[in-house]
Order: structure tokens, then C-alpha cells, then sequence
């Protein structure tokens, strides 16, 4: 993916985050499934959990989506779809060969051609009191493999490891790829969801780009029967739609990860 394209990724999300209230609450979030949502959590009043991130959710796969400002937008999303929807593919590719299943079968068994595509664009702004909030809190993506790009500014990006939080680093013209929920049902456990968090700065704008690969909203995903027939490793989790795991992680009020909660229900 060249520099060029990235950037100007980038730069179109910072063009809708400067957009006027008005023209960006067009697309204020009104559930999880809106085809293009906006929604913004700045403030500090909250009486728990304090979040401090401007957002833009927009379902590119199987039916593409785009705001109608900043123009350009489309044009750059549409690329940027493109070339990330192949470099994740091929991941995956990569990932069902290492657990040594057939990569023939990986298209159908995971709904590759009909699968969500998801572009999400958070803004970071400058926090007068960084150590009250946190831009995103503690979670893991509900997809498969998420492609995760940034500006070059306060490495705010932090995965649990071993217990601890730890700051990622992203290298300058690198993509980042974190594991998600669905990729540990489907290997029964052999890949980890990747835990993360966001801090936020008092002095830097951060932004990032995020896009996922999700399996259809109704197919069932459940460990790859390679993996659990006729071996000696059951399966470690049930069979979930798309839309049954998405409510349960949204009911989830419990301080356990929801991976946790499901594994052998």
C-alpha cells in the first residue's frame, strides 16, 4: 500500500473531523449497524468511565458507504478498501495454512466474498487532564484481522501482554495487525484476540485508522472443523452469528472479556 495512499487517508478523516457540527451530525450514531455513523464522547462529566475520541464508523463490504464531505472522500475509501481488503485477505490466507487447513475452504467457510468491511477514523484531540480519560477503553475487535494505521504523533496505541500494558510503537510506513474475536473461535483458541487500549495526550492530536474484516451478519462462525474433528481438542467455544456475538459483547457489563465468558457455554 503506498505511502501516498495512506496519507491521504489520513488527511480525509482530519477533513471530516473538521467539518461543522452541523454537517457531521448528519451521521450521528443510532445503533451499532448504521451504514455511516458519527459519535463523539468529550466529556468529563461522566460519573464512571471517561472517554475522550471523535469517531467515524463506515461499512465499506459488501455494500460500500461514504460520507457525502469532505469530497475526495470516496475516492481515497474506495482505494484504500480495495488494497487493505487484499492485504488482510492474504493474512488470513497465510494464517488457515499455518493451522493447516484448506486454504480452498478458507473463502467459504468464513464468507470472504460477502464478508463486512469496516473503516473506522478516531480523533484524538489534546486532553486538559490525559490521566481522568481514556480515548478507547480496554477490548478486542469483533472481526477477524483489523488493519490499523496512525499520524505521527502521541503513540497513544497500548496491547495487554502478559498482564501488562504495553506501548506500541507504530514504525513510520508500517500497518499494524491485530487479531480479533472471531479469528480465535475459528482456531479454536491458537490465535488470541488481541486486548488494547487507548490513552490520550494533553499536548498531541492523534489520529488512526482502523479497517476489519468481519464474517456476514448471519453466518455461523464456530472453530474450523479441521481443527476439532477428529483430534483431541474439543472445541473451546459455540457457533456465533455476526449479530449474536455483536449483542452479547454490547450486554457484556461484567469487568471479564466476553472471550472469556463464552468459551465452553
Amino acid at each position: 500500500m503506498p505511502e501516498s495512499l495512506r496519507t491521504a487517508m489520513i488527511e480525509a478523516f482530519a477533513e471530516f473531523f473538521d467539518l461543522t457540527t452541523e454537517e457531521k451530525q448528519v451521521y450521528n450514531i443510532k445503533n451499532v449497524f448504521d451504514r455511516v455513523s458519527h459519535g463523539t464522547s468529550y466529556s468529563l462529566t461522566m460519573k464512571e468511565e471517561r472517554y475522550w475520541r471523535d469517531f467515524l464508523r463506515i461499512h465499506l463490504h459488501p455494500e460500500f458507504n461514504s460520507p457525502a464531505k469532505p469530497s475526495g472522500f470516496r475516492k481515497i475509501s474506495e482505494e484504500f478498501c480495495r488494497q487493505s481488503r487484499e492485504i488482510l485477505s492474504e493474512l488470513l490466507r497465510a494464517i488457515w495454512q499455518s493451522l493447516e487447513l484448506e486454504v480452498s475452504f478458507m473463502e467459504e467457510s468464513l464468507g470472504l466474498k460477502s464478508s463486512n468491511q469496516i473503516l473506522v477514523g478516531n480523533l484524538y484531540p489534546p486532553c486538559p487532564q490525559p490521566e481522568l480519560v481514556l480515548g478507547m477503553p480496554p477490548h478486542s475487535d469483533p472481526c477477524l484481522l483489523t488493519l490499523l494505521m496512525q499520524n505521527n504523533a502521541f503513540h497513544g496505541l497500548q496491547v495487554l501482554h502478559n498482564g501488562r500494558w504495553v506501548v506500541t510503537q507504530l514504525v513510520t510506513d508500517s500497518l499494524l495487525i491485530l487479531t480479533g474475536d472471531f479469528l480465535e473461535i475459528v482456531s479454536n483458541g491458537r490465535y488470541k484476540s488481541i486486548c488494547h487500549r487507548v490513552m490520550v495526550s494533553n499536548e498531541s492530536t492523534r489520529i488512526s485508522v482502523g479497517t476489519s474484516l468481519s464474517p456476514p451478519l448471519e453466518n455461523i462462525i464456530a472453530p474450523a472443523p479441521g481443527l476439532v474433528e477428529g483430534s483431541n481438542s474439543p472445541a473451546v467455544f459455540p457457533g456465533f452469528t455476526f449479530k449474536e456475538f455483536v449483542a452479547l459483547k454490547c450486554q457484556n457489563i461484567s469487568k471479564s472479556s466476553v472471550m472469556d465468558l463464552i468459551k465452553n457455554m
